[in-house]
C-alpha cells in the first residue's frame, strides 16, 4: 500500500513539473506522507518526498528526508545525489560536491551523476576536476551527446 501511495504522488509530481501547481504539489505531498505514515523506511518516498520539498522550496525539510533516507539505506544513491544537488541548489558548493561525489561512487555507471558533479566542481572553479570527471564519463558513456557537449563547454571556458 506504501508503494501505491509513493506511485500516486509520483504522478502528481511529474504532471506538476510545468508549470508547478501548489494544489498538486500539496496532493502529492500528502500522498508521501501516507506512504511514510504506513512505512516510515520506505526509502524512495523519503527521498521523493526531498524532492518535493526541493521544489516547493522547503530546503531543511528536503535536506531531512534526504538524510534520513540516506540513514534507512545508506547505499541509496538517488538520495545520495538529491542531496548533493539540494546544496548545490543552496550555493553550498563544497558540500555538494562531497555528496555528489559520493553518489558516484556508489553508482558509477551514472552519467547523471557526473554530469552534476562537474558541473558542481566548475562552479567552485575546479576546471581540471571537472573536465576529468567529465573525461571519464564520456569514455564510459561514448554515445551521450550531453556528456560530449558538456565536455566541450568546459574545455572552452
Amino acid at each position: 500500500v506504501a508503494h501505491l501511495y509513493n506511485n500516486r504522488a509520483l504522478h502528481l509530481l511529474a504532471k506538476a513539473e510545468n508549470p508547478a501547481d501548489p494544489a498538486v504539489l500539496q496532493t502529492a505531498k500528502e500522498e508521501l506522507r501516507i506512504s511514510l505514515r504506513i512505512k516510515p523506511d520506505f526509502t524512495r518516498a523519503l527521498s521523493n518526498l526531498g524532492v518535493l520539498l526541493t521544489r516547493m522550496g522547503e530546503y531543511h525539510r528536503a535536506e531531512y528526508a534526504y538524510r534520513k533516507a540516506i540513514l534507512y539505506d545508506p547505499r541509496f544513491a538517488s538520495a545520495t545525489h538529491n542531496l548533493g544537488l539540494l546544496f548545490g541548489r543552496q550555493g553550498k558548493q563544497e558540500m555538494a560536491i562531497e555528496w555528489l561525489q559520493k553518489a558516484v561512487q556508489l553508482d558509477s555507471q551514472s552519467s547523471h551523476f557526473k554530469a552534476h558533479l562537474a558541473t558542481a566542481l566548475l562552479k567552485k572553479g575546479k576546471r581540471k576536476q571537472a573536465i576529468a570527471v567529465l573525461e571519464h564519463a564520456v569514455k564510459k558513456h561514448p554515445k551521450n551527446e550531453r556528456l560530449q557537449y558538456q565536455l566541450q563547454q568546459v574545455r572552452q571556458q
